[in-house]
């Protein structure tokens, strides 16, 4: 058990790092054998599929681009992906005579390798799947542990979707992912977070009234909420 610990804390450690950290020498240590870093830093890719390098040293997509809009959130992707639980870990898979118990602990595996993947949206369906698998078993802590992961993941989701529309000069589409992932945040119970991502937004909201968008953008201190998968502000 204590060699499974060992592995789960490592495996969120290289969340965090695949979702935060530059391109650089190291990545290797972080994605495997012939993998590395995207320039957008969220997702490790072969190497032989990065970009292509521009005449000017820069990439010759926005990926640059991406990383620099990107640098205002990275905090709170950071802090977010740190708080990720496995619950793997607890006990033995093979001695619990409980399926419910086992789906869960399989779930919040999956959960933790597409989060490194970055592949938020099935992470967090597992996660989802897990919170319920651990339902059924009763097991109450494990429960509430994946329902937290889920919000982790769907704020990841949001916040890849938030920084590649601003990225893109997308103010509507940034604007509301900023508000789902801000919603998102709330949830995991980090209030901190929370302001952080608003200070950010309001930081694209004063863009967007330099460049003549400010019609695209949701105000900061708007309450949203999500209903029937539907985000909705007032």
């Amino acid at each position: 058990m204590r060699l499974r610990s060992i592995r789960y804390r490592g495996a969120a450690l290289a969340v965090v790092a695949s979702l935060v950290a530059p391109v650089s020498l190291h990545a290797e240590s972080i994605c495997g054998p012939g993998r590395e870093l995207a320039p957008n830093a969220w997702a490790c890719i072969p190497k032989q599929n990065r970009p292509r390098v521009s005449s000017n040293g820069g990439y010759s997509n926005n990926a640059a681009a991406m990383v620099g809009v990107a640098s205002g959130v990275l905090g709170v992707i950071a802090a977010l992906a740190g708080q990720l639980t496995p619950t793997d870990n607890v006990g033995r898979a093979e001695v619990d005579l409980n399926e419910a118990g086992n789906a869960s602990r399989a779930m919040n595996r999956s959960g933790f390798q597409n989060m490194q993947q970055g592949n938020f949206r099935r992470a967090a369906t597992s996660f989802k799947l897990a919170a319920e698998s651990a339902r059924k078993a009763q097991n109450w802590k494990e429960a509430d542990e994946n329902d937290k992961n889920w919000a982790i993941a769907v704020a990841h989701e949001h916040l890849q979707t938030a920084v590649r529309a601003e990225t893109d000069g997308d103010v509507s589409t940034a604007s509301k992912a900023y508000h789902q992932a801000i919603v998102a945040a709330g949830t995991v119970g980090d209030q901190r977070l929370v302001k952080e991502l608003q200070n950010h937004h309001d930081k694209l909201a004063r863009q967007a009234v330099k460049s003549g968008k400010a019609k695209d953008v949701i105000p900061t201190d708007s309450y949203c909420a999500t209903v029937n998968g539907v985000m909705r502000c007032q």
